[in-house]
């Protein structure tokens, strides 16, 4: 019988695919991270597991059980630093993630960011939570425009691209540096930076930064 644990609550269609495909889905209900004996546990009683970020994988952990039932995890999210992947792989466990699961969701996020900074969106939330705001005037929470504003892309990657599409709706000028396709380098709104060097006083001045990490 096979039997797969997922470590934290996730919404029924996914639980409703796993059950297509395991014949025992645990669903563990709390939201922080697995402790030691919660990890041991699962190596040692499913055959796969769902972890995610804060679920510590260490080579110790492996070390600790000898004959693993477990053969994936399957780690929910792009990053996978808490697995030590050399050890879940000596221990007979492969370890996948998911690659641009995230891309849309972050540049929707760092959009957001941009808008709610020019808009002062969140300082106009906390004067309406207030019960404070005392009626328009022409110069209350006065933001900026972001149309025609310039913006910084440092580390050019995938969800940069559509942050760059809203910037073209908005007439801003993206700038940046691709370090994973060397094309973009040609472009002459792109200036160099490079993060491992810091050199962000090479920067034009730019009232927006969008900055990504991989």
């Amino acid at each position: 019988m096979s039997r797969i644990f997922i470590t934290r609550p996730l919404p029924d269609v996914v639980l409703n695919a796993a059950r297509s495909l395991f014949d025992v889905v645990e669903v563990r209900q709390n939201t922080l991270p697995l402790i030691e004996k919660e990890l041991l546990a699962s190596l040692r009683d499913y055959d796969a597991v769902l972890p995610t970020l804060g679920d510590q994988y260490s080579a110790d952990i492996f070390q600790n059980v000898s004959s693993p039932r477990c053969q994936l995890l399957a780690n929910f999210g792009v990053g996978y630093n808490h697995i030590d992947v050399a050890a879940a792989n000596l221990a007979g466990v492969a370890v996948t993630n998911t690659p641009g699961a995230v891309t849309d969701a972050t540049a929707d996020i760092g959009v957001m960011l941009m808008l709610m900074s020019a808009r002062r969106a969140a300082e106009g939330e906390r004067l309406m939570r207030a019960n404070a705001w005392a009626g328009w005037h022409p110069t209350q929470m006065l933001g900026l425009h972001m149309t025609g504003k310039k913006v910084g892309i440092v580390k050019y990657l995938f969800r940069s691209v559509k942050i760059e599409h809203f910037h073209s709706k908005t007439e801003m000028t993206p700038m940046g540096y691709c370090l994973t396709n060397p094309a973009h380098a040609d472009n002459p709104n792109f200036f160099a930076c490079h993060m491992k060097t810091q050199h962000l006083g090479r920067m034009p001045s730019s009232p927006r930064i969008c900055s990504h990490k991989p």
